[in-house]
C-alpha cells in the first residue's frame, strides 16, 4: 500500500514522511495527523515493501514500526544504513525494552517512541525536529 501527496493546496512543496507499519489503523491515523500538519505521506505495510521505495526515492524522514511481517523494522533500518542512507528514522514500537532501545541506537535509529507512551503531539514534535535537521 502506498499513498503519496506532494503539494499542499497552495502548491507549496511538502516535506515527505514515509510511514512503515503493518497496522492499517496506525498508518491511517499517523498519515492523517501528518497531512493535517502539512506533511506529505507515503505509507507501506511492511519493511520489505518499503525498502526499495525508500532507497529509490528517499523521504525526508521515515517513521517505522519494529514488529512487522516479512521484514521487521530493525532489518529495514540495517539495510538502509548499509547503503549509507542518512534518511532520519524514528522507530515506533510496542516494545520499549532496554535491549530494543540499544539495538535501535546501534543500527542508527535517530529516535524510538514506545506506542504506549505515544501521543500525536510527541510524534509531531519528533518529526518536525528531524525534518528541520535534514533540511
Amino acid at each position: 500500500m502506498v499513498a503519496t501527496q506532494t503539494a499542499d493546496s497552495a502548491g507549496a512543496v511538502q516535506r515527505t514522511i514515509a510511514l512503515v507499519d503493518d497496522d492499517r489503523n496506525i498508518l491511517t491515523t499517523l498519515s492523517i495527523a501528518l497531512q493535517t500538519e502539512g506533511f506529505a505521506t507515503r505509507v507501506y505495510a511492511d519493511g520489505d515493501g518499503a525498502l526499495k521505495a525508500l532507497l529509490d526515492n528517499p523521504p525526508d524522514l521515515a517513521v517505522c514500526d519494529i514488529k512487522m511481517p516479512r521484514m521487521d523494522g530493525f532489518e529495514l533500518l540495517r539495510r538502509l544504513r548499509e547503503r549509507a542512507e542518512r534518511v532520519p528514522v524514528v522507530m515506533v514500537t510496542t516494545r520499549g525494552s532496554v535491549s530494543d532501545r540499544a539495538l535501535a541506537a546501534s543500527l542508527g535509529a535517530d529516535a524510538l517512541i514506545v506506542k504506549s507512551e505515544f501521543e500525536n503531539a510527541h510524534l509531531l514534535d519528533t518529526v518536525r525536529r528531524f525534518v528541520e535537521i535534514s533540511a
